[in-house]
């Protein structure tokens, strides 16, 4: 089973979720006792519109699975079982092969803040160095 792509319309929308969807495309193929069964299903637990390629039961080639699931929920499940009655789940959400565009803005943040903890870390282990080793007052 490989997920080959996902299409997220769910983004860049803000009305209700209902009224959008996000594609998703799989291929399964069973090369040992050949496909049975292949079922999809959203995360709210409800069959989403989906379809699949026709295959005889036993059969060993390779079969594409598309579905189209509402915004409304944020991922689903592809279950796959062979005739030997092993039964394998895929879980992909809408956000799968998603990466942000501000990879430059993240990185900065996260190093200004590595830096800013760093220097805290440094001026509170001078401060108690200091606090330790002062000069006790001689008595004479």
């Amino acid at each position: 089973m490989r997920r080959q792509s996902v299409e997220n319309n769910c983004d860049s929308y803000d009305g209700y979720c209902a009224d959008r969807n996000w594609r998703i495309v799989f291929t399964v193929q069973d090369e040992g006792t050949g496909l049975f069964r292949v079922t999809m299903k959203d995360a709210l637990h409800r069959i989403p519109f989906w379809w699949k390629e026709n295959h005889p039961v036993g059969g060993k080639e390779e079969i594409q699975v598309e579905g189209f699931i509402s915004c409304c929920s944020q991922a689903v499940s592809l279950e796959v079982e062979d005739v030997g009655r092993n039964l394998l789940v895929a879980h992909e959400d809408s956000k799968s092969g998603y990466e942000p565009d501000n990879w430059d803005l993240i990185i900065g943040i996260a190093s200004g803040v590595g830096v800013l903890v760093v220097i805290i870390i440094i001026i509170s282990g001078v401060c108690i160095c200091r606090r330790r080793y002062s000069s006790l007052p001689q008595s004479g």
